[in-house]
């Protein structure tokens, strides 16, 4: 997910260089902490716990839940611009819905 960041100048946390991206996670992680609005669902199918991040309607930023050393992380994977055709399917009527989360601090 952070490499693909250095393809696109428009996103919010820039990184013209994939070596630069290592030294973007922390204001990353602020960005997503503060701004982002949290949603996860537990998908029984696969034994996973998902999470997306919205980030001012502009972008929306998928993980899952992972036991890393007896601690809980969330591991982003990809992210996508948060348009309405992702508003969708994320949100799909009819179906399971994600509820909010609110992060630990």
């Amino acid at each position: 997910m952070i490499e693909r960041k250095t393809e696109r100048v428009d996103y919010l946390v820039r990184t013209p260089t994939i070596s630069e991206t290592r030294s973007k996670v922390p204001e990353l992680e602020n960005l997503l902490r503060e701004k982002g609005i949290w949603y996860s669902i537990d998908d029984e199918g696969e034994g996973l716990t998902k999470f997306f991040c919205i980030v001012n309607q502009l972008e929306v930023y998928c993980g899952i839940l992972i036991d890393e050393n007896n601690r809980e992380i969330i591991l982003m994977t990809t992210y996508w611009p948060y348009t309405k055709r992702m508003k969708t399917r994320l949100f799909p009527r009819g179906k399971p819905q994600y509820s909010r989360y609110n992060l630990p601090e």
